[in-house]
């Protein structure tokens, strides 16, 4: 049995015949590093489930934190409960799908292949890098990294089946510079999906260049 088919065989031995599942689920690991020591670091992931189903002609709503056969019940169960007390009279409707759908890369799997340590280390190069360009670099306030993970599933009781997976990945640094009792500071950042195109030399220069340029 496919993943979601308990849901949907549940619906209907109970007299929903339209249903449909919208499936969320998202991981994110993030940490900074502070004189080249990691001062927060986070990894964390979440499901998140909205449950439709037309009771009679009214539409049910159910949403879980959680997903396994013992939700399938209880989201039936809602869709039900709730389906029956909706007293709007708008007209519900489970939406078929549409005949063609574009595909659309927005995942490199790449980033999940390189080991945590290996990107705690990328950050302590850019820290080093920045430390070591200008005399006028007083302080590395934050060298930061964050990726996120997301995918999302529609599928329904009248064949549609769609699936979405996206991910980015963010590196940052700040930077704190100092001349004749001047003081600036500058903040840069690299924005993908994948590690591969991250230039260590030319953050960490960008960084120090554009808070120097403010002094004076």
């Amino acid at each position: 049995m496919a993943k979601y088919d308990k849901f949907f065989e549940l619906a209907s031995e109970v007299g929903i015949k339209e249903s449909e599942l919208y499936i969320h689920e998202g991981t994110e690991l993030s940490f900074s590093l502070f004189h080249k020591e990691v001062v927060e670091f986070s990894n964390n992931s979440s499901t998140s489930v909205v449950a439709r189903g037309l009771v009679g002609s009214k539409l049910g709503i159910a949403a879980s934190d959680v997903w396994n056969n013992e939700k399938c019940k209880f989201l039936v169960e809602q869709i039900k409960a709730n389906g029956s007390v909706v007293e709007n009279d708008d007209p519900a409707i489970i939406f078929e799908g549409s005949p063609k759908y574009k595909k659309v890369k927005t995942y490199d799997k790449s980033i999940e292949s390189v080991d945590v340590n290996k990107k705690i280390e990328i950050a302590k190069q850019i820290e080093e890098k920045v430390r070591s360009l200008d005399t006028r670099v007083v302080e590395v306030e934050s060298i930061g990294y964050s990726e996120n993970v997301q995918s999302v599933t529609i599928q329904n009781s009248k064949g549609l089946k769609l699936s979405q997976k996206s991910n980015y990945v963010v590196v940052y640094a700040s930077v704190v510079v100092q001349d004749k009792g001047q003081v600036k500071s500058n903040f840069e950042m690299y924005f993908d999906s994948t590690l591969d195109n991250l230039d260590i030399d030319k953050l960490a220069s960008e960084t120090v260049k554009n808070a120097v340029s403010q002094l004076g």
